[in-house]
C-alpha cells in the first residue's frame, strides 16, 4: 500500500460542516490492535465518497510519525491494516482521522477517532518462531514469547493423511519466556509441508497460541555399508568405525567413542578443546561417547562433521549441518588432531 507522510493541516483540508459530519459509530466503525498492527474498519463514511484518506499517527511527540493512508471503499466499506512498525512500534494512544476525498481531489474532514495500544500487541512483542533444519530430518524449535508461561506444547503432524502422524512435544524451557525442541522427521510420515501448532499449557488446560508450518524434504534411503577399509577394525556401522574411515591415521583399539581422547593422549597424539578441520571430535557423556571427523569451523560453537551412527544411520554422511559441539547434551568435546 503507498502510503503519504504530511502532517495534518486543517487549513488546507478542512472538516465539513456540522450538517454535512458522518459521526463515528460503535457499530460501523471499529479500531483495535492485533499481533503488531491496527486494524481499522470505516463503515459509515457516506455514499458519495469512493476513496478516503486516513492519517494515523501516535500520541507520543506529536504528529512525527504521521501517515496518510489511502483507502478504496469495498463491498463492507472501508478497511485498512496499518503496521505499528510504520509508527515506531510504540504502545499508547494513536489517533486516526478520516478524509472524503472529493471528485476535484480536496479533501472534507469527516470525522476523528482514537484507539489505545497496548504493549503486548506491539510488533516487538509478539511470538518468534523459528524452525531450523540440522539436518535433513532434525529439526529445531526456537519459541519467544512476550510473557513467560509454565509450560509449552508442540503437536507436529505432515499434511499427508490428516493427523495419523500427529505427536505432542513437551518444548524445554531455556529461559523465561523462551523454549526450544528438536525433533526427528522420521518420527512422522512422509516429507513436503508439516505443520505444527503453539500450544501454552497451564493446570492440565491447553491454551492454542498460533499455527505455523515449514517443509520436510524426502528422506535419504538408509545406506548399509559393504565395504570398509581393510586397516579399519571397528564393527562397520559404528561412529568408531566411520571416524577410521574418514581418518585412517587414527588407530584401531582405541575402545568405544568416548574414550578415544584418552587413548589417542596416550599413544602420543596432541589433544586439545580448540576445533580444527581435519581433527577428531570426541564426547564424553559418561556412557559411550561418541566420535565424529571436523570438517568445517566457524568457531569454537559452530561446526560441521561427518559421522556414522547418528541417530541410528550407520552409514558416514553430515547429519547435523552447522551445530555447538559444546552444547552439554553431548556430553564433553575434546579434539584429536593428527599432528
Amino acid at each position: 500500500m503507498q502510503t503519504i507522510k504530511k502532517f495534518v493541516v486543517l487549513t488546507c483540508a478542512t472538516w465539513g460542516m456540522q450538517a454535512s459530519i458522518a459521526h463515528a459509530d460503535q457499530a460501523t466503525n471499529a479500531i483495535y490492535a492485533e499481533k503488531g498492527q491496527l486494524v481499522i474498519h470505516l463503515g459509515n463514511v457516506p455514499d458519495k465518497y469512493q476513496n478516503i484518506q486516513v492519517p494515523v499517527w501516535s500520541d507520543q511527540n506529536g504528529q512525527d510519525d504521521l501517515i496518510w493512508y489511502p483507502v478504496q471503499r469495498s463491498d463492507k466499506g472501508f478497511d485498512l491494516q496499518v503496521p505499528l512498525t510504520n509508527h515506531s512500534d510504540q504502545a499508547g494512544l494513536y489517533h486516526v482521522h478520516v478524509y472524503g476525498v472529493e471528485a476535484n481531489e480536496q479533501l472534507t474532514g469527516l470525522y476523528p477517532l482514537t484507539t489505545s495500544v497496548q504493549q503486548k500487541d506491539l510488533a516487538s512483542s509478539q511470538p518468534k518462531i523459528t524452525i531450523t533444519p540440522i539436518s535433513q530430518q532434525e529439526f529445531e524449535v526456537d519459541l519467544k514469547l512476550f510473557e513467560d508461561v509454565d509450560e509449552i506444547v508442540f503437536p507436529i503432524w505432515s499434511e499427508e493423511n490428516g493427523q495419523d502422524d500427529l505427536v505432542w512435544y513437551p518444548a524445554k524451557k531455556v529461559a523465561p519466556g523462551h523454549f526450544q525442541l528438536r525433533f526427528q522427521a522420521q518420527k512422522h510420515k512422509g516429507s513436503g509441508l508439516f505443520h505444527l501448532h503453539v500450544y501454552q499449557k497451564s493446570k492440565g488446560q491447553l491454551k492454542g497460541l498460533f499455527p505455523t508450518t515449514f517443509q520436510v524434504e524426502k528422506a535419504k534411503p538408509k545406506l548399509t555399508p559393504l565395504a570398509t577399509h581393510p586397516g579399519n577394525t571397528y564393527p562397520i556401522g559404528e561412529c568408531t568405525w566411520g571416524a577410521k574411515e574418514l581418518a585412517p591415521w587414527a588407530h584401531n583399539w582405541w575402545g568405544n567413542g568416548g574414550m578415544w581422547a584418552a587413548s589417542a593422549r596416550a599413544a602420543g597424539f596432541r589433544t586439545g578443546d580448540t576445533p580444527e578441520v581435519g581433527a577428531i571430535a570426541c564426547w564424553d557423556d559418561g556412557g559411550y561417547g561418541h566420535v565424529a571427523l571436523v570438517t568445517d569451523v566457524e568457531h569454537d560453537q559452530k561446526i560441521q562433521i561427518q559421522e556414522a551412527n547418528y541417530n541410528g544411520h550407520r552409514y558416514i554422511d553430515n547429519f547435523r549441518g552447522w551445530f555447538d559441539p559444546t552444547n552439554p547434551i553431548w556430553g564433553t568435546v575434546t579434539y584429536i588432531y593428527p599432528d
